[in-house]
């Protein structure tokens, strides 16, 4: 689909914005080499901001050295570049209620409207062109399904305004998926509500290397040699590749651990090969993450790529040397918390795509169970009864224990009765009552809230939450 722009427009161009109709989706289209679109000040305003938090040459001419912020405000899908024609004032910017095509088409039709060339545009998007998208536009009805992932350069802006890169992980069907930085090295989904929240949430989880084990699919020599050397043997899940009714009693001696499962994959299965390059032994890794849940295991494919083959759910980026893992497990196991320990592990040739149930146990110990203490009547007796159990995620925030990430709106915890005004709110390590006893748990506060459905896990200040927590 291509509009015709008069040529009278193209010379009022620095003076008005063109407001046009795609004929085939119905929908309005403004393209303006103004300053900025009217009511999308504060819009043109953030994205030169965010394109130069990232690259200091603002206005360009050349097709690679173009930059582009996407946003949406109000149902309207905003576009702006810093493309600066030659006979123009300001770079080039575009709003749209369209919401039928991809990102590249808006930007190569609004170089057509002011009759400027597109030679070499298809090239520089896909190679070179940065392209800056305001994380709320993924979780809008209308413009979720924008392309854009085929550009060269993704960039996401978190609700905190830090641009960070993208890695493409492909999936089942050739299709893609895009992940983002949280940490060097370390990438979590784009969809994530609060991916900055993933490097203090783990930095606040102390690591202890009891909760993780290295289990070896390789048959290579220097990689045993390696493990048996350098890796603890109760750091290990001892496995002698026979079948996969032995691993899984291998397995299930080890729960509540994070199991790291290192060999190579094909397809979406591990495949352990002999000298001869005969297959010894193999698993899909979808049945070994079953297995393992059942014994309350959780799962990490170490293999090259794995993420692609886990469907984009977490997993490796990249390809690298068995050798060279054994020994970055080896000295992760010296981490403090879990962001050291995936900043040990992974590294400028292991990309890792994480998400939070490689936690495993440590989110367990940060569990608390809730209780509330009911009195029966006016004098009547007091009864402790366990409410639920909530997950401390970072000082002064909570969600339920059964959701592996913090969600973007409170939810009821599940199965908890409605608050009422004669209770109080106690909480535990895990025992029958709100009690104190053993000496081996900690003490301390936290603040949750009680709504008309039941409690919520917020961080508020409506109410103070005694706990004991097991060491």
């Amino acid at each position: 689909m291509k509009h015709s722009a008069p040529k009278l427009l193209r010379r009022l161009a620095p003076l008005l914005c063109l407001a046009l109709f795609a004929a085939a989706a119905g929908a309005q289209t403004l393209f303006c080499p103004k300053h900025h679109i009217d009511s999308f000040e504060n819009v043109s305003l953030s994205a030169e901001a965010d394109i130069a938090k990232q690259y200091t040459q603002s206005d360009v001419s050349e097709f690679s050295d173009m930059r582009v912020y996407v946003t949406s405000k109000e149902g309207v899908l905003y576009i702006q570049t810093n493309y600066r024609p030659a006979d123009n004032e300001y770079p080039l910017k575009l709003a749209t209620k369209d919401a039928g095509f991809g990102l590249s088409f808006y930007i190569k039709n609004m170089l057509e409207q002011f009759e400027l060339p597109t030679r070499g545009f298809d090239r520089a998007y896909s190679k070179d062109m940065a392209v800056f998208v305001d994380q709320g536009l993924l979780s809008s009805s209308r413009y979720r399904g924008l392309r854009f992932d085929d550009a060269g350069k993704v960039n996401i802006i978190d609700a905190s305004g830090v641009a960070r890169p993208t890695m493409r992980v492909p999936t089942a069907g050739g299709q893609t998926q895009l992940v983002m930085e949280f940490s060097p090295s370390l990438y979590a989904r784009v969809t994530e509500a609060d991916p900055g929240g993933f490097s203090s949430r783990y930095k606040s989880l102390g690591f202890r290397r009891e909760d993780v084990r290295l289990l070896s699919l390789s048959t290579d020599s220097m990689t045993k040699a390696l493990i048996s050397e350098k890796i603890p043997a109760a750091n290990r899940v001892e496995f002698d590749l026979s079948s996969p009714a032995a691993l899984e009693a291998s397995l299930s001696a080890h729960g509540g651990t994070t199991v790291f499962a290192l060999g190579h994959i094909e397809g979406s299965s591990f495949v352990t090969r002999d000298a001869g390059g005969k297959v010894a032994f193999t698993i899909p890794i979808a049945e070994l993450e079953s297995m393992a849940k059942k014994h309350n295991v959780t799962v990490f494919a170490f293999g090259c790529n794995s993420a692609s083959a886990t469907e984009g759910a977490r997993g490796t980026l990249t390809a690298f040397n068995t050798v060279d893992a054994v020994g970055r497990f080896e000295q992760a196991l010296s981490a403090d918390n879990y962001l050291t320990f995936f900043d040990k592990l992974a590294g400028p040739e292991i990309f890792m795509l994480l998400d939070d149930s490689v936690l495993g146990a440590a989110r367990e110990r940060q569990a608390l169970t809730v209780y509330a203490r009911e009195t029966e009547g006016a004098g009547g007796r007091a009864r402790v009864a366990p409410v639920g159990r909530v997950l401390i995620l970072n000082p002064g925030a909570y969600v339920a224990a059964s959701q592996g990430r913090p969600p973007s709106t409170p939810t009821p915890l599940p199965n908890v009765p409605a608050a009422r005004d004669n209770r109080t709110v106690a909480g535990g390590g895990g025992g029958d009552s709100g009690s104190e006893d053993s000496g081996s748990e900690d003490s301390g506060s936290g603040m949750l809230i009680f709504a008309g459905g039941g409690l919520l896990a917020l961080a508020g200040i409506t109410g103070v939450v005694m706990y004991r927590r097991s060491r």
